[in-house]
């Protein structure tokens, strides 16, 4: 597998204390990475400063294609606008990341098929249940195609039929040669899904478990 981003010595400091490192990570193309730890050991931290929303405090992180490396986001916080409609959620992130037209509706139609949202796509976000909802947050940071797509407990409140969704367009990025890098606390989930799992405690790293 090929290295798509390598994070060097990273720390990371919210006042005067260090909440993040220092973390020394390589990420692979091609595989799946879940992020375990008890609250509070920098897992969300960690997610932030590689999504680039964090400058780390000291350290490099360095993206195989430079700035061309295209990083979806998933924070655990719905980031959806509850009056507008599934499609129309889409539509509007669609245009803030700058989806070409000529593409913007087939690629929308496709998200929705993948979603298994295509029957509620007229419907107004508000009236979708919770794993709904999770299915379009991802959905909004597939839009983008990210070669890395980040995951703030992407299943937490799911149902069954949603977490399998979110699962296979989990895979569907590995597939497509691109990193999923998940935070999670459910073990089963972890294992049955991932290539790697990484165990942060108190801001660092103690453990890596490649899968057999």
């Amino acid at each position: 597998m090929n290295s798509i981003c390598q994070l060097n010595n990273i720390e990371k400091r919210l006042g005067n204390t260090l909440v993040l490192g220092p973390v020394s990570l390589s990420l692979f193309s091609g595989e799946i990475v879940g992020i375990v730890g008890s609250n509070g050991a920098g897992k969300s931290t960690l997610l932030n400063v590689i999504a680039g929303v964090y400058a780390p405090t000291a350290g490099t992180i360095n993206f195989h294609e430079g700035n061309k490396t295209i990083v979806g986001f998933v924070p655990q916080d719905i980031a959806l606008y509850e009056s507008m409609t599934g499609r129309q959620n889409l539509s509007f992130w669609a245009d803030v990341y700058k989806v070409p037209r000529d593409i913007k509706k087939k690629r929308i139609d496709w998200m929705l098929d993948q979603l298994h949202l295509t029957d509620k796509a007229k419907c107004p976000v508000s009236s979708y249940s919770g794993g709904m909802k999770r299915r379009l947050n991802l959905g909004v940071s597939m839009l983008v195609m990210p070669q890395i797509l980040l995951l703030d407990e992407p299943t937490v409140g799911t149902d069954d039929e949603s977490a399998s969704v979110i699962y296979e367009m989990m895979r569907r990025v590995k597939q497509m040669n691109g990193t999923v890098v998940f935070i999670s606390h459910l073990h089963d989930e972890v294992n049955a899904i991932c290539d790697r799992v990484i165990h942060l405690d108190h801001g660092k790293i103690i453990e890596s478990i490649t899968a057999c």
